[in-house]
């Protein structure tokens, strides 16, 4: 790239993260009501300080469990190498 491309690019995705990515004081406000708000049921999935439907998909302990099972199978092979 040259130098006013990247600055260009730099500038473009500066700009627009701001519409895209939360500030650290936004990213802590869920959950930080999520830890003290009473009403709030433990295990709950919360987006933007309020309790959302997990997707079928979010339920499926059998896929959950394959998840996990080659997770550590992973793990044990990358640590014993």
């Amino acid at each position: 790239y040259s130098g006013s491309s990247r600055s260009f690019l730099d500038a473009l995705v500066s700009s627009s993260s701001s519409l895209i990515l939360k500030s650290p004081e936004e990213g802590a406000r869920t959950l930080i009501y999520a830890a003290v708000a009473p009403q709030v049921v433990s295990g709950s999935y919360m987006v933007d300080c309020e309790q959302q439907q997990v997707s079928p998909a979010g339920r499926d302990y059998q896929s959950a469990q394959k998840l996990w099972d080659l997770s550590t199978q992973l793990l044990d092979e990358k640590l014993a190498a």
